[in-house]
């Protein structure tokens, strides 16, 4: 089972209180804005071990799964759309 990559996600919260990932900010400090989620589901994480939230997201061109688990965030690749 691979390891947890955390990661910082700069997010906002719609009227109704719903989490929305806006952007991705790797250890080294860069920034990538997340293009377009396809879906967000409750699920668990196979690859990384788990459970919460998880959202299809593009990055440029690139798609991940990122995942809310209570407090923090973690991603995984995600299969080519």
């Amino acid at each position: 089972m691979e390891h947890k990559k955390l990661i910082e996600v700069i997010a906002g919260f719609t009227v109704e209180g719903v989490v929305e990932p806006k952007a991705l900010v790797w250890e080294d400090g860069r920034s990538f804005s997340i293009d377009q989620i396809s879906g967000v589901r409750k699920c668990a994480s196979i690859k990384s071990g788990g459970r919460g939230v998880r959202y299809t997201c593009r990055i440029r061109d690139r798609w991940l799964y990122l995942f809310r688990e209570d407090d923090t965030w973690f991603w995984e690749r995600a299969q080519e759309q």
